[in-house]
């Protein structure tokens, strides 16, 4: 097929999706079943959040916060669903951003800073372009807008910012905020963005946040299990679900190719696993991969 003539003139068309499409084989799926949207965005959710060890379960999290919030400011059931939704795909652009750039959290040079903030771009974009997910591309896309014009990628400001959007921003601080660190503190993250109701954060949002807290937690968090792995036999691991070879890896990590082996050994052993495509889908499952 793609040696035909004008195959490779298909990306650069308009009509690029269309023509995709219409090349993929009979099946007999095609459209989502209305009762599997929430785990389709769920998977999505996990597919963002995969890429780096720091942001494990955050889509989920902001999710559950959200829906929380949506339900404390009013909105009717149908609205706090979708927002929930939009809330767990929130992070899909981020897909996009180099995992060193991820990892990097706050610590940004001046071009990664610039990269990193298109990420709610290609969260609209990758939506808006997907039918049963268009709806949700708004509110996902503008959860790093701030009220003040201030925020990223669209500098949207006040009344611009849609609801969702707004709620979605409160929960995703939120969630950033008391998950960091080695003891989570929910105290602190709710006073560190006190300071920013009216310039940043929506106050009604802000206080429906309060009003949620002692909640009971419904959301199904992936559990991190390392297996009793150190963390140089996490880092080979990480590199060996990256396509690494045992060469690549102890260049990487400035080791020898035999220290590299004894590793992958101690990994397999550890997990109960034998192969690396064994090992690489454990890291996938519990949020070590790359």
């Amino acid at each position: 097929l793609c040696q035909g003539p004008g195959f490779w003139n298909i990306p650069e068309s308009e009509s690029a999706q269309a023509a995709v499409l219409a090349m993929k084989p009979p099946c007999d799926f095609e459209l989502l079943d209305p009762s599997q949207f929430d785990l389709a965005c769920e998977v999505l959710a996990d597919f963002a959040d995969v890429k780096s060890r720091s942001t494990w379960n955050h889509s989920l999290l902001v999710a559950e916060t959200s829906a929380a919030i949506a339900e404390r400011v009013g909105l009717a059931g149908p609205e706090v669903t979708r927002i929930r939704r939009a809330a767990l795909v929130h992070d899909l652009g981020k897909a996009a951003i180099p995992v060193g750039i991820l990892d990097k959290g706050e610590a940004l040079s001046a071009e990664e800073w610039e990269s990193f903030r298109l990420h709610p771009y290609y969260t609209e974009r990758a939506l808006s372009r997907v039918g049963p997910l268009s709806g949700l591309a708004a509110d996902a896309g503008a959860h790093h807008e701030r009220l003040d014009g201030a925020g990223y990628y669209r500098q949207s400001g006040g009344d611009q910012i849609p609801m969702g959007g707004r709620i979605i921003a409160v929960a995703d601080r939120f969630s950033i905020l008391s998950q960091s660190g080695a003891a989570p503190d929910v105290g602190q993250a709710l006073s560190a963005m006190k300071p920013l109701i009216g310039s940043a954060f929506d106050a009604d949002c802000y206080e429906a946040l309060l009003a949620a807290q002692g909640r009971k937690t419904t959301a199904r968090l992936r559990p991190r299990v390392v297996g009793d792995l150190t963390d140089r036999e996490i880092e080979v691991l990480r590199l060996v679900c990256s396509g690494s070879t045992n060469r690549q890896i102890a260049q990487t990590l400035v080791l020898s190719s035999k220290t590299v082996e004894h590793h992958l050994e101690h990994v397999y052993n550890k997990l109960g696993v034998t192969s690396r495509t064994a090992a690489g889908v454990f890291a996938v499952q519990n949020g070590l991969a790359i």
